[in-house]
Protein backbone atom coordinates (compact mmCIF):
# COMPACT_ATOMS: atom_id res chain seq x y z
CA UNK A 1 0.00 0.00 0.00
CA UNK A 2 1.23 3.57 -0.67
CA UNK A 3 2.23 5.55 2.23
CA UNK A 4 -0.07 7.96 3.54
CA UNK A 5 0.20 12.02 3.26
CA UNK A 6 0.10 14.62 6.02
CA UNK A 7 -1.34 17.66 5.13
CA UNK A 8 -1.16 20.50 7.86
CA UNK A 9 -3.02 23.70 7.87
CA UNK A 10 -1.40 26.97 9.24
CA UNK A 11 -2.02 30.69 9.43
CA UNK A 12 -2.44 33.07 12.28
CA UNK A 13 -5.87 32.86 14.18
CA UNK A 14 -9.22 33.78 12.29
CA UNK A 15 -8.20 33.13 9.07
CA UNK A 16 -10.52 29.53 8.85
CA UNK A 17 -8.04 26.87 9.50
CA UNK A 18 -10.40 25.23 11.35
CA UNK A 19 -13.14 25.07 9.59
CA UNK A 20 -11.24 24.58 6.56
CA UNK A 21 -10.09 21.37 7.95
CA UNK A 22 -13.14 20.25 9.03
CA UNK A 23 -14.61 20.61 5.05
CA UNK A 24 -11.84 19.09 3.67
CA UNK A 25 -12.34 16.24 6.25
CA UNK A 26 -15.58 15.50 5.08
CA UNK A 27 -14.94 15.96 1.39
CA UNK A 28 -12.01 13.36 1.64
CA UNK A 29 -14.86 11.04 3.65
CA UNK A 30 -17.54 11.16 0.86
CA UNK A 31 -15.46 9.78 -1.46
CA UNK A 32 -14.39 7.14 0.89
CA UNK A 33 -10.69 8.00 1.06
CA UNK A 34 -8.51 6.93 4.22
CA UNK A 35 -8.56 9.88 6.17
CA UNK A 36 -8.02 11.63 9.87
CA UNK A 37 -8.18 15.05 11.62
CA UNK A 38 -6.46 16.11 14.84
CA UNK A 39 -5.62 19.38 15.87
CA UNK A 40 -2.49 20.70 17.90
CA UNK A 41 -2.35 20.61 20.93
CA UNK A 42 -5.60 18.58 20.91
CA UNK A 43 -8.98 18.37 22.50
CA UNK A 44 -9.03 14.49 22.95
CA UNK A 45 -9.88 13.82 27.18
CA UNK A 46 -7.52 11.84 28.54
CA UNK A 47 -4.77 12.80 26.50
CA UNK A 48 -1.16 15.25 27.19
CA UNK A 49 -2.65 17.70 24.20
CA UNK A 50 -5.79 18.53 26.00
CA UNK A 51 -4.29 18.86 29.16
CA UNK A 52 -1.59 21.27 27.43
CA UNK A 53 -4.71 23.22 25.72
CA UNK A 54 -6.75 23.58 29.09
CA UNK A 55 -3.64 25.10 30.28
CA UNK A 56 -3.37 27.38 27.84
CA UNK A 57 -6.91 28.35 27.90
CA UNK A 58 -6.77 28.40 31.55
CA UNK A 59 -9.01 26.26 31.96
CA UNK A 60 -7.64 24.84 35.08
CA UNK A 61 -6.06 26.23 38.51
CA UNK A 62 -2.70 26.84 36.72
CA UNK A 63 -2.93 29.78 34.52
CA UNK A 64 -1.05 29.95 31.50
CA UNK A 65 0.18 33.82 32.08
CA UNK A 66 2.19 32.85 35.49
CA UNK A 67 4.22 30.21 33.34
CA UNK A 68 7.22 31.31 31.77
CA UNK A 69 6.72 31.59 28.27
CA UNK A 70 9.14 28.98 26.99
CA UNK A 71 7.78 26.61 29.90
CA UNK A 72 4.69 26.71 27.92
CA UNK A 73 6.00 26.09 24.47
CA UNK A 74 8.10 23.12 25.98
CA UNK A 75 4.29 22.11 26.58
CA UNK A 76 2.86 22.33 23.47
CA UNK A 77 5.72 20.76 22.05
CA UNK A 78 5.48 17.80 23.97
CA UNK A 79 1.92 17.17 23.35
CA UNK A 80 3.26 17.62 19.52
CA UNK A 81 5.25 14.35 19.96
CA UNK A 82 2.86 12.36 21.71
CA UNK A 83 0.08 12.74 19.40
CA UNK A 84 2.64 11.91 16.45
CA UNK A 85 4.08 9.38 17.71
CA UNK A 86 1.13 7.32 18.80
CA UNK A 87 -1.30 8.67 16.38
CA UNK A 88 0.51 10.55 13.24
CA UNK A 89 3.16 8.06 12.08
CA UNK A 90 0.98 5.28 12.66
CA UNK A 91 -1.89 6.73 10.67
CA UNK A 92 0.60 7.88 7.90
CA UNK A 93 2.53 4.13 7.46
CA UNK A 94 -0.87 2.92 7.27
CA UNK A 95 -1.58 4.93 3.77
CA UNK A 96 -3.90 7.30 5.91
CA UNK A 97 -4.22 10.96 4.76
CA UNK A 98 -3.64 13.08 8.27
CA UNK A 99 -5.18 16.35 7.96
CA UNK A 100 -3.75 18.65 10.53
CA UNK A 101 -4.97 22.08 12.27
CA UNK A 102 -1.23 23.66 13.18
CA UNK A 103 2.11 22.27 13.49
CA UNK A 104 5.46 23.36 14.90
CA UNK A 105 5.13 26.15 12.55
CA UNK A 106 2.37 28.07 15.41
CA UNK A 107 4.60 26.80 17.84
CA UNK A 108 7.66 28.58 16.13
CA UNK A 109 5.52 32.03 14.99
CA UNK A 110 3.73 32.66 18.34
CA UNK A 111 7.19 32.54 20.05
CA UNK A 112 8.55 34.95 17.91
CA UNK A 113 5.17 36.96 18.38
CA UNK A 114 5.90 36.05 22.18
CA UNK A 115 9.16 37.43 21.82
CA UNK A 116 10.93 34.34 22.33
CA UNK A 117 14.57 34.00 21.18
CA UNK A 118 15.18 32.12 17.54
CA UNK A 119 17.96 29.96 19.30
CA UNK A 120 16.34 28.47 21.80
CA UNK A 121 12.90 27.99 19.79
CA UNK A 122 14.82 26.01 17.34
CA UNK A 123 16.56 24.25 20.15
CA UNK A 124 13.38 23.33 21.47
CA UNK A 125 11.57 22.41 18.69
CA UNK A 126 14.30 19.83 17.80
CA UNK A 127 12.96 16.60 18.75
CA UNK A 128 9.56 17.36 17.26
CA UNK A 129 11.27 18.50 13.88
CA UNK A 130 12.77 14.56 13.57
CA UNK A 131 9.60 13.06 14.01
CA UNK A 132 8.38 15.30 10.86
CA UNK A 133 11.18 14.44 9.18
CA UNK A 134 9.87 10.67 9.34
CA UNK A 135 7.23 11.87 6.78
CA UNK A 136 8.12 11.86 3.07
CA UNK A 137 4.95 12.87 1.76
CA UNK A 138 3.99 16.01 3.74
CA UNK A 139 2.25 19.51 2.06
CA UNK A 140 1.44 22.43 4.58
CA UNK A 141 -1.66 25.00 3.08
CA UNK A 142 -0.83 28.27 4.59
CA UNK A 143 -4.04 29.98 5.14
CA UNK A 144 -4.06 34.00 5.28
CA UNK A 145 -6.88 36.39 5.11
CA UNK A 146 -7.35 40.02 5.21
CA UNK A 147 -10.56 40.39 7.04
CA UNK A 148 -9.88 38.37 9.94
CA UNK A 149 -11.17 39.24 13.16
CA UNK A 150 -8.04 41.13 15.22
CA UNK A 151 -6.88 39.57 18.40
CA UNK A 152 -3.01 41.16 18.72
CA UNK A 153 -1.29 44.65 19.04
CA UNK A 154 -0.15 45.29 15.60
CA UNK A 155 3.56 44.78 16.81
CA UNK A 156 2.47 41.48 17.86
CA UNK A 157 0.25 40.69 14.50
CA UNK A 158 2.97 41.79 12.68
CA UNK A 159 5.86 39.63 14.05
CA UNK A 160 4.04 36.69 14.08
CA UNK A 161 3.25 37.21 10.38
CA UNK A 162 6.98 37.69 9.48
CA UNK A 163 7.13 34.55 11.22
CA UNK A 164 5.05 32.74 8.72
CA UNK A 165 6.42 34.29 5.90
CA UNK A 166 10.13 33.12 7.21
CA UNK A 167 8.51 29.72 7.30
CA UNK A 168 7.42 29.66 3.55
CA UNK A 169 10.61 30.32 2.82
CA UNK A 170 12.57 27.75 4.57
CA UNK A 171 14.05 25.12 2.98
CA UNK A 172 12.43 21.93 3.57
CA UNK A 173 11.39 18.95 1.63
CA UNK A 174 7.50 20.12 3.34
CA UNK A 175 5.52 21.43 0.20
CA UNK A 176 4.39 24.91 1.07
CA UNK A 177 0.79 26.03 -0.63
CA UNK A 178 -0.12 29.64 0.02
CA UNK A 179 -4.14 29.91 -0.04
CA UNK A 180 -5.82 33.57 0.07
CA UNK A 181 -8.67 32.83 2.11
CA UNK A 182 -10.39 36.08 0.90
CA UNK A 183 -13.42 35.41 -0.49
CA UNK A 184 -16.44 32.48 0.21
CA UNK A 185 -14.66 29.71 2.63
CA UNK A 186 -15.70 27.03 -0.12
CA UNK A 187 -13.70 28.41 -2.81
CA UNK A 188 -10.30 28.17 -0.31
CA UNK A 189 -12.00 24.35 0.50
CA UNK A 190 -12.14 23.06 -3.46
CA UNK A 191 -8.88 25.07 -4.59
CA UNK A 192 -7.28 22.86 -1.17
CA UNK A 193 -8.88 20.19 -1.82
CA UNK A 194 -8.20 19.62 -5.86
CA UNK A 195 -4.85 20.53 -5.02
CA UNK A 196 -4.68 17.27 -2.61
CA UNK A 197 -6.02 15.12 -4.86
CA UNK A 198 -3.67 15.64 -7.67
CA UNK A 199 -1.25 13.07 -6.29
CA UNK A 200 -3.95 10.27 -6.10
CA UNK A 201 -4.63 8.70 -2.37
CA UNK A 202 -5.91 5.81 -0.99
CA UNK A 203 -9.08 4.48 -0.63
Amino acid sequence: MKKGRLIIFEGIDNVGKSIICEQIYKKLCEQDILSVAYSFPGREEGTLGKLVYDIHHDCLDIKSKDINPISLQVLHIAAHIDAIVKKILPAVNEGKVVLLDRSWWSTYAYGIGNVLDKEILNDILRPELRLFDQISDATVFYITRRNREEEYTEKKKTAILKAYDELCELPSKMKVVKIENDGCISEAVDLIYKNIMKGGLNK
